[in-house]
């Protein structure tokens, strides 16, 4: 039986990874580069948006990669070990949500920190970002070794 699950969580690995990529590489230096009153209202105006898209997407990723990864160790496809290490960085990479982001855009969004507490917490916010980014980028690049090394059918 093919595995749709494996398919489809390696679609979200790279679908939420690019869009990681993209707030990290794009969103984020930008943020940086205007004033920290600036930052936090684009924040709170832009926030909820982009939340609408992270937030499902990577709590699916991590549930459509943790059933593709059950299924693969039913089977007891070989390589087995790169779906736990893909199923652990993304189940790692959702969890930065309600263990820093939930909180951490909740207080951007009010928009209540001085100037200098804005800096420090966008600091903070694209070290986290950046480590979530490394744990999807993890996650999809051993879901890719997984599929590399179980034996096709021609």
């Amino acid at each position: 039986m093919k595995n749709i699950f494996l398919k489809l969580s390696i679609i979200l690995l790279g679908l939420s990874t690019g869009a990681m990529l993209l707030i990290g590489i794009g969103i984020a230096p930008y943020w940086s580069s205007i004033t920290p009153i600036e930052f936090m209202q684009l924040f709170a105006d832009s926030s909820p948006y982009m939340g609408k898209l992270m937030v499902p997407l990577g709590l699916s990723t991590a549930a459509i990669t943790l059933i593709a990864t059950a299924i693969a160790y039913k089977q007891k496809s070989p390589n087995i070990y790169w779906m736990f290490i893909a199923c652990f960085a993304a189940i790692i990479s959702a969890l930065s949500f309600p263990l820093y982001f939930k909180e951490a855009n909740a207080v951007l969004q009010s928009m209540m920190l001085s100037t200098t507490e804005a800096s420090e917490m966008l600091v903070s916010w694209q070290i986290w970002h950046w480590a979530r980014i490394v744990s999807s980028t993890i996650a999809l690049y051993a879901a890719l070794q997984f599929i590399d090394g179980r034996p096709h059918k021609v």
